[in-house]
């Protein structure tokens, strides 16, 4: 225990307290608290043609069925530092993707429009399947 705290670890659970004074390497997951003290202090930045109020609308759209600390983060930043908040879907018969490890990425249809949110290769992935499938085929039907 005395190495522990020499190295600034602090252990608050009796067996694993006791246990780690054998520990040699210590690996730790960033916790969902700590990513969602990062995400207080970011904001959407707006790009040309939409504002940081629509960026944030569409992230926090994309995030609904997003599950992970993540998402969960994107949902309450919109929120708060947006107030975007109990907006009335049915209407537009939303059909939410959740996330997936298989997928990298989460979303919604709403209103004939598709929005995606996730990993860099998996957003660029998405897009060229959808352009590869706007273009006509070989016979010059689409």
């Amino acid at each position: 225990m005395d190495r522990m705290i020499q190295r600034n670890v602090i252990a608050n659970v009796g067996p694993r307290r006791e246990a780690s004074g054998d520990v040699d390497v210590l690996l730790l997951d960033k916790t969902a608290r700590l990513r969602w003290e990062i995400a207080r202090r970011l904001r959407f930045m707006s790009v040309p043609m939409f504002t940081e109020s629509d960026l944030a609308s569409a992230a926090q759209l994309a995030s609904f069925a997003d599950e992970t600390p993540e998402g969960r983060s994107i949902v309450v930043l919109a929120k708060e530092k947006y107030g975007l908040r109990g907006r009335e879907l049915a209407p537009h018969n939303p059909n939410f993707i959740p996330f997936s490890a298989q997928t990298c990425m989460s979303g919604v249809d709403l209103d004939g429009h598709e929005i995606r949110k996730g990993a860099p290769q998996a957003i660029e992935k998405y897009v060229a399947e959808r352009a590869r499938s706007c273009l006509p085929n070989e016979t010059g039907h689409s």
